[in-house]
């Protein structure tokens, strides 16, 4: 190759730099791809086999391969749009029909396992609600009231009346949300949604259990639902008295179903604030505060409801399995005092048999000294967990990112497998469903799981198509608030976590479809 040949071809590959360095959108993107394929490689290989320069040199081809990716997906995405079908009209038959379709997959489902799925948590607000026990805040106790007393109430004490219950609420939010999407977007946009949510397992299995999840990612779709109007209208829809009494209770009630739930309401709040006027922004967050208040206050008094304990146990999940991680791993390396703070939460035998990499669950609900814990306090928890990250690098990072990595993981092993059933409890509630039918539902999970797991049983994914359409569509300040209340959710959520939680999760793919449709549809088109 000729001298002036190999020069033209180095001004051609730094003006291709040049080009993508200058795109901030590029340089997000990337580093983004960098940390979920790196997270990858150091949560499923053993990299202390390897030596740094092995590391060093993975690391490189990975940032390559980010680079590449990175261009190619954001020009894919800037080219994708929602065409909005304005010719078609939707009509209350709509509604019903998807309604209708939604119930009957549910109840199919119902049928196959009922009386539905109870976990021990399940049984536990089964008796709560049954007045056989006293309301404990540990579940919150505005689910209990809704999930478990107020169909047990409207059936008699029928306990089949608690999932049935559960389904048709699940369904008409559906059918509302297929409604929205169809409105605001176009039918085949709402069916094809509705589609892969009622078809994925993660909705079957988990529609089943009563648990708050359901409840609260019903309702933060809800809430969705409604910001996705107060966008598309410029905040014409909550100039309605009766739209913003209804946006305030479901998003209040939202946020108390899940102790975590403000990390995507409160996001969502501030979003909303933007489309309207300053005394409408201060109805809004008085009006919030003030549900709020009436139903943790004097509703929860009035029911003597009891506050929970371990509160530090339940929030520090994170920094336990960093420690425990980088003990298990290297405990040569880590001080003195954290290896007794270890052992004392449970024994290093439990840590080397029974603890697995980034689930702390795994040896917690065993039987641990939660006291030692709840004692220690935050501070020194914290202080622990960043020397541990200073004395052992990879362990403590192996620790975090198996932990957290549900979240933004799109390869990998699956991390959940939902199949409804009922734990043994002294209530006499037990399972009278269709063995057969139960049993080709497993075949389902194992199917998909082997044909299409990265879209249904990988919530990374979703987060990820999410994520390139925001750096390829979002040029202000207002849509991002938006549609980044999700991630204030996932990620917020990620630093809560003890173990193997996919449940907390599941409200992503009921509120993927709406961030896709501000993010796809042209407003005003």
């Amino acid at each position: 190759m000729k001298v002036a040949d190999r020069l033209g071809q180095v001004r051609s590959y730094c003006h291709l730099l040049t080009s993508y360095l200058s795109n901030w959108r590029n340089l997000i993107l990337t580093a983004y791809l960098f940390f979920v394929l790196m997270s990858y490689f150091i949560v499923n290989m053993d990299l202390r086999n390897f030596g740094r320069a092995y590391i060093i040199s993975l690391a490189e081809v990975i940032l390559i391969i980010s680079i590449f990716l990175s261009t190619k997906l954001l020009h894919f995405a800037e080219d994708i749009s929602i065409h909005h079908g304005s010719e078609e009209k939707i009509t209350i038959k709509f509604f019903i029909e998807t309604w209708l379709v939604s119930l009957a997959v549910f109840f199919a489902m119902y049928i196959i396992y009922y009386p539905g799925g109870f976990s021990p948590d399940s049984i536990d607000q089964y008796g709560q609600a049954a007045g056989i026990k006293n309301y404990n805040d540990w579940h919150p106790v505005l689910h209990t009231l809704f999930a478990f007393t107020l169909p047990l109430k409207l059936s008699g004490g029928w306990v089949g009346s608690i999932v049935l219950f559960q389904i048709i609420v699940f369904s008409l939010a559906l059918a509302y949300m297929a409604f929205t999407l169809a409105e605001f977007g176009n039918i085949k946009y709402a069916r094809l949604f509705l589609l892969y949510i009622l078809i994925n397992p993660a909705t079957l299995g988990i529609s089943m259990y009563p648990w708050k999840d359901v409840t609260f990612a019903v309702f933060a779709m809800l809430s969705m639902c409604f910001a996705v109007r107060v966008y598309f209208s410029d905040g014409e829809w909550l100039k309605s008295l009766g739209h913003m009494i209804i946006f305030l209770l479901v998003m209040a009630a939202a946020t108390i179903f899940r102790h975590n739930a403000i990390l995507f309401t409160f996001p969502l709040l501030i979003a909303v604030m933007f489309y309207v006027s300053s005394k409408r922004k201060v109805l809004l967050a008085a009006g919030f505060v003030l549900i709020i208040f009436l139903i943790k206050i004097p509703l929860y008094s009035s029911l003597k409801a009891e506050k929970p304990g371990n509160r530090i146990t339940e929030t520090t999940g994170v920094p336990i399995t960093i420690m425990g991680n980088a003990v298990k791993e290297t405990p040569d390396n880590i001080d003195t005092d954290i290896q007794e703070f270890i052992y004392a939460i449970a024994p290093r035998g439990a840590w080397e048999k029974k603890y697995r990499t980034g689930d702390f669950n795994s040896i917690k609900f065993s039987g641990v000294n939660t006291n030692i814990i709840e004692e220690a306090g935050y501070t020194k928890i914290l202080d622990m967990m960043f020397r541990c990250f200073k004395k052992s690098h990879l362990a403590s990072l192996k620790g975090f990112l198996a932990l957290t990595d549900m979240v933004y993981s799109i390869a990998g092993p699956v991390r959940w497998w939902i199949i409804p059933g009922i734990v043994h409890n002294k209530y006499g509630i037990e399972g009278r469903g269709v063995n057969l039918l139960q049993k080709i539902f497993v075949l389902y999970l194992r199917f998909t799981r082997w044909l299409c797991k990265h879209v249904f049983w990988h919530i990374g994914v979703l987060m990820l198509i999410m994520f390139i359409l925001i750096l390829a569509k979002v040029y202000d300040i207002k849509k991002l608030f938006l549609v980044l209340a999700l991630f204030s959710h996932n990620f917020g959520t990620m630093l809560l976590l003890s173990g193997d939680d996919f449940r907390f999760f599941y409200c992503t793919y009921l509120i993927m479809p709406l961030v896709c449709l501000v993010l796809l549809v042209k407003k005003g088109a």
